[in-house]
C-alpha cells in the first residue's frame, strides 16, 4: 500500500483552522468577542509553559461550551462553505488528487478538532481523516478533549 499523509493546517490550508473557525463565528455572533481575552490567555499560558496544549485547547474552546450538537454542525457547515474553502491551497488540492489517482491512500491529520476536520474527507477525497476528539454529552458540546491532542507524540 502506498500512503500519502498530509497535515492540514499550513500544509493544505493557508491559516490555522481553529483560529479561523473562531473568527468566522465572531463575524456571525459578535458577542463571542467577549471570549477573546480567555482565548488569548490560553495561548499565553501555553507559550509561557504554564499549561500543556490539551488544557490550552480546552480553555480556548470554552466559547463553544454547551452548544447543541446540531447548532455546532450548522456552524461547521457554514464555516466550510463561507470561509475554509477560501483559504485551501489549490496546489494542495491538486497534489492530493494527483496522488489519489496514482493509487495512494490519502490520510489527513490535524491537531484541530474532529468536529470540522472530519468534513475535509469529502473536500479532499481522502481515505482517512484524524483530528483531536472532543466530547459531546447529552447532545451538547462540553469542550472536554477525549484522549490526547492529535499532535506529535501526543
Amino acid at each position: 500500500m502506498k500512503l500519502a499523509l498530509f497535515d492540514v493546517d499550513f500544509t493544505l490550508t493557508g491559516k490555522e483552522t481553529l483560529i479561523a473557525f473562531y473568527a468566522y463565528l465572531t463575524k456571525k455572533s459578535p458577542a463571542l468577542l467577549l471570549r477573546l481575552p480567555k482565548a488569548l490567555l490560553s495561548g499565553a499560558l501555553f507559550k509561557l509553559g504554564v499549561q500543556k496544549e490539551k488544557a490550552t485547547k480546552e480553555m480556548f474552546l470554552t466559547f463553544l461550551e454547551n452548544t447543541p450538537k446540531e447548532e455546532l454542525e450548522t456552524h461547521v457547515e457554514g464555516f466550510l462553505q463561507d470561509s475554509l474553502r477560501n483559504f485551501l491551497y489549490k496546489d494542495g488540492l491538486r497534489k492530493v488528487q494527483e496522488l489519489k489517482e496514482k493509487g495512494y491512500t490519502i490520510v489527513l491529520t490535524s491537531a484541530s478538532p474532529e468536529f470540522y476536520i472530519l468534513k475535509l474527507k469529502d473536500i479532499f477525497d481522502a481515505d482517512y481523516v484524524m483530528g483531536t476528539r472532543f466530547e459531546v454529552k447529552n447532545g451538547y458540546f462540553t469542550g472536554k478533549m477525549v484522549g490526547e491532542n492529535n499532535k506529535g507524540n501526543e
